[in-house]
């Protein structure tokens, strides 16, 4: 526990004074001039309307907004451009649906997101409080808003798909027609899981040339576990004599990005094997011992407070639940087998504890962490304290273009 606050007391100053997420980038401004720099990049879970840019770490930020610039890209995989026209301003996903069709547009800037590009279009996705709109863009000509309406009625929902009817006029104009593309067009779903891949097909694309939609990553590794118990309510018939225990740990587990670009908030999944041996004595002099092999799933919530490409810092609480099988137990004295006490007997098979994390995570590759937890897994008046430091490698490739077949 020790070592854990003293992480986190080192180093979460650090971290709470640094928000910012400047990434090597450059925009293209109205008039054609390319500004080659460092971008702000955010989660982003809504299309940013504004993004802060610096020609080098040491200048001020400016701010660009859509009527400032034509276009911006990160890190070579992500890239904006700007959009000035029509809006549509339905709702057209529950529970908020308009009753009866909804026509109602609006005039806007936006920044739209590239999802695909190919010889013949290039797909875009903008985000807000109203609703996800796609665009798609032939070459040299601007972007047009793909349309799906969904509407109440008196005797339930409704759908008009203006975008099926604009894709199959694209299959006639690039894929020759192909009746196989416009039979797809009649269970095709507005959204761009479902749109990218026809858009390719319409580009003739051999090879996926999107960026990659990747939301999740594996991870495995290992840690070392230092345990001590101690019971929880000293009195006259019991005293804390235990000596701290240390055990391997095997982890490995899944984690779920918010925006897979930044990475700031993880919904992590955790499957963890533990073994855990511990003696305790009593002031009659008696002795208690135990061991246990415990497989535990811990789903965590992880955010970075200090992020960058290739260095983030992280705190994040944990539910742990486990399930824990017990060996070797045995209560003496000095002398022989006593009778064990009942609150000994009856250690839990099943039983949850709260950890808490922090670490650090090194070119989204590598992982290191401290954790702490508390327990309880027994009527009897002890607890056993967990400090453990683990190392994880996270497997996939980061911020890739995804080119298979």
């Amino acid at each position: 526990m020790k070592i854990f606050s003293l992480l986190a007391t080192i180093l979460l100053p650090f971290a709470l004074a640094a928000q910012s997420n400047y990434q090597p980038g450059f925009v293209v401004k109205a008039d054609g001039d390319t500004l080659h720099g460092l971008i702000d990049q955010r989660e982003w879970r809504l299309s940013p309307k504004k993004i802060s840019f610096k020609r080098n770490t040491n200048e001020d930020s400016e701010t660009f907004g859509p009527e400032n610039i034509s276009s911006l890209v990160l890190n070579n995989t992500l890239k904006f451009i700007s959009y000035s026209g029509t809006l549509s301003a339905d709702k057209n996903s529950p529970p908020d649906l308009p009753y009866g069709l909804d026509t109602t547009t609006v005039q806007g800037s936006i920044f739209l997101e590239e999802l695909s590009t190919g010889t013949n279009l290039t797909f875009y996705r903008q985000s807000d409080i109203t609703k996800e709109r796609y665009f798609i863009q032939e070459k040299n000509s601007k972007p047009v808003e793909l349309i799906f309406r969904q509407y109440t009625t008196d005797i339930g929902i409704a759908t008009d798909h203006p975008y099926k009817r604009k894709l199959a006029v694209y299959i006639y104009k690039y894929a020759s027609n192909d009746h196989t593309l416009l039979k797809k067009l009649e269970s095709l779903q507005f959204n761009a899981d479902d749109l990218i891949p026809i858009i390719r097909e319409i580009n003739q694309q051999k090879k996926k040339g999107h960026r990659s939609t990747m939301t999740s990553s594996w991870f495995a590794g290992a840690g070392l576990n230092r345990s001590s118990t101690g019971f929880k309510e000293l009195s006259n018939k019991f005293s804390s004599t235990d000596v701290p225990n240390y055990s391997p740990k095997l982890t490995m587990g899944i984690d779920v990005y918010n925006n897979p670009q930044i990475r700031k908030l993880i919904l992590r999944g955790e499957l963890t094997a533990s073994y855990f041996s511990s003696e305790l004595r009593t002031s009659e002099f008696s002795h208690f011992k135990f061991s246990q092999i415990t497989g535990s799933l811990v789903p965590q919530i992880i955010y970075n407070i200090y992020n960058t490409s290739n260095f983030s810092f992280y705190l994040g609480p944990g539910l742990g639940m486990h399930l824990t099988r017990y060996f070797n137990t045995r209560y003496w004295n000095d002398k022989n087998e006593v009778s064990m006490p009942a609150e000994f007997k009856n250690l839990n098979e099943i039983w949850v504890n709260v950890p808490i994390k922090a670490g650090v995570f090194i070119k989204k590759r590598y992982e290191i962490s401290c954790a702490y937890s508390s327990s309880k897994f027994s009527r009897a008046p002890f607890t056993s304290k967990t400090a453990t430091v683990s190392f994880n490698y996270l497997f996939g490739e980061q911020n890739r273009l995804r080119n298979s077949q």
